[in-house]
């Protein structure tokens, strides 16, 4: 067991600290859903504000419950942070 002990702190003090990797947003898009459309409108990131979506005051009147957020990460491959 005290040979355990001694591999595993020497193991510990080897390692050192993990360092991440870079990883950054890039772009942010975003999509509202319309229901009676059934598609997504154009990006709305920077549009006029809107009002009252889920009574229709979305693009053409139409009514919108559901916002997708697109995330465009850059990185290095297969990278976490």
């Amino acid at each position: 067991m005290k040979r355990f002990a001694v591999a595993a702190a020497a193991l510990a003090a080897l390692s050192g600290p993990a360092l991440g990797a870079e990883v950054r947003i890039t772009d942010v898009r975003a999509y509202l859903f319309l229901e009676r459309a059934g598609k997504l409108s154009e990006d709305i990131v920077g549009a006029p504000p809107f009002e009252n979506l889920p009574k229709g005051g979305g693009p053409n009147h139409d009514t919108a419950t559901g916002i997708l957020v697109d995330l465009v990460f850059s990185g290095d491959k297969n990278s976490a942070p």
